[in-house]
């Protein structure tokens, strides 16, 4: 994915357009663990409750109190407490929104796309399935590299790594834009060989973002869920048009690009959510992707969301 695509978009998230998506892929969605927006630069989180749950004010500390991975132990809904003897229980109080953080490059982003970015639609379903809003702080940037997002979260007051330190999950799409696309079916490419060393810096460099999101919130980590990429450069009918040995070359490096970013999700503890063979399922991934053939679409982004829900443990 060139880097020279990646743009920016301030994505302002309407609650009804997202009761909407989810009213239409909540009935398929799995709710079985799996083990496997953009906001403006300052990182304001937009709601993604849907229906009529208001939005809280925070809690007291440490009332996200969930076991380390486990978002919906601190999403169960309260047991409403008894009153006095022979009068009516109680109303608990309202409850504080969860908040994800998603962090990388332009897909998380949504660039190129009118429509709510995968993050957004994520929260909505955690929302109707845990039955307590999330707020979404969305630090996807066009031209991100695992170089950059490493700076950003090691630095001390960053709003992304304010965002990250008080969320309840965060996820990881980043990579792509570490690789050069000019170079791709180059002969010199034909096994990866040339991208070796960027491969393993995008070990190193991912390996320190995981590492830095469990150090800024080491009492109550967050559930890190790290996404692959169906193809780190072109595809569907946008790639096609780029020559066969272009698709395969491609396609080589993005295999190879995702088992890194599979072993070290694994390695940090974190959770791993395959993005190729759900894009890949039908053959052809055209009908999922941006007429850029680069970015998802709104098809894509309801996609990732839900490969994120079902990567999400369920309540217990």
């Amino acid at each position: 994915m060139k880097a020279t695509r990646r743009r920016l978009l301030p994505v302002v998230v309407a609650a009804a357009a997202l009761a909407g998506v989810v009213a239409a892929i909540a009935p398929s969605a799995p709710t079985a663990a799996s083990s496997a927006g953009t906001a403006a630069p300052s990182g304001r989180p937009t709601s993604a409750a849907v229906g009529s749950a208001p939005a809280s004010a925070a809690g007291a500390p440490g009332e996200r109190a969930a076991a380390p991975g486990n978002l919906h132990a601190a999403a169960v809904p309260p047991t409403p407490t008894a009153g006095a003897p022979g009068g009516p229980a109680s109303t608990p109080p309202p409850r504080a929104n969860l908040s994800l953080a998603t962090l990388g490059d332009s897909v998380p982003g949504g660039a190129n796309c009118t429509c709510p970015p995968f993050g957004d639609i994520y929260a909505a379903l955690l929302t109707q399935r845990g039955g307590r809003p999330v707020s979404v702080h969305n630090f996807g940037v066009d031209g991100q590299t695992s170089a950059t997002l490493k700076d950003e979260i090691v630095v001390t007051g960053s709003p992304q790594a304010q965002a990250v330190a008080d969320a309840a999950v965060v996820t990881i799409t980043v990579g792509a834009n570490d690789f050069d696309e000019m170079i791709v079916d180059s002969a010199a490419c034909a096994d990866v060989g040339c991208y070796h060393d960027t491969l393993a810096a995008l070990r190193t460099n991912l390996t320190d973002i995981i590492n830095g999101v469990r150090r800024l919130a080491p009492a109550r980590p967050p559930l890190i869920l790290v996404t692959g990429y169906w193809n780190v450069f072109l595809d569907g009918a946008v790639g096609r048009g780029q020559g066969s040995a272009y698709q395969q070359a491609s396609d080589r490096l993005t295999v190879a690009a995702n088992a890194v970013i599979a072993d070290v999700a694994r390695r940090g503890s974190a959770r791993y959510v395959d993005l190729y063979a759900p894009f890949k399922a039908t053959g052809d991934d055209t009908g999922l992707l941006t007429d850029d053939g680069d970015h998802p679409n709104a098809a894509g982004h309801t996609l990732i969301a839900r490969q994120l829900q079902e990567a999400t443990p369920a309540a217990p």
